[in-house]
């Protein structure tokens, strides 16, 4: 059945999936080794961006927001690490816990500030719905990382200070 479950997710073949569900299969299954459920796995790619209606379809199966993998990181640190707003914005109006940490230490909001580019739009909407700023990174603040970055010469974030503010 892994075969099954990963070639719907992969090809965003929802019938595949509402059918595998109506067979029997727990939305929340997931994968024996890494531990994800069909949001990580959808959610796993750096460079391919599923389509959001994929997401809705399993978040409305009550396929768990806040499950953790066995490196902790939830649903919404793959998508927040692959910077996708839209997936982001649909899931966040959801009852989630953005504070999560994954295994390394860090929320969604630590993740919106490892690698590049940075996604402001992500980083305000998180702030928006309470996400710590407070959280340390390599032994700084989030803020005071933020504040670093826009005071930095040739920045191309020199507003992402002012969303702390």
């Amino acid at each position: 059945m892994n075969k099954e479950i990963d070639e719907a997710i992969f090809d965003n073949d929802s019938q595949k999936i509402a059918a595998l569900i109506k067979e029997g299969l727990d939305p929340n299954w997931t994968t024996e080794h890494d531990g994800w459920n069909m949001l990580h796995q959808a959610l796993v790619g750096i460079r391919v961006q599923p389509p959001t209606e994929i997401i809705q379809f399993l978040i409305d199966r009550e396929v768990d927001l806040n499950a953790q993998d066995v490196e902790g990181w939830t649903p919404l640190h793959f998508a927040v690490r692959s910077r996708n707003l839209e997936v982001v914005k649909l899931m966040i109006n959801y009852n989630l816990d953005i504070e999560l940490k994954n295994n390394g230490g860090d929320t969604a909001l630590a993740m919106a500030f490892k690698g590049l580019p940075i996604n402001l739009e992500i980083i305000k909407l998180l702030l928006s719905k309470g996400a710590s700023s407070e959280q340390q990174i390599d032994g700084e603040s989030i803020s005071t990382r933020a504040k670093r970055i826009s005071e930095m010469k040739n920045t191309k974030y020199p507003t992402i200070y002012d969303l702390f503010c």
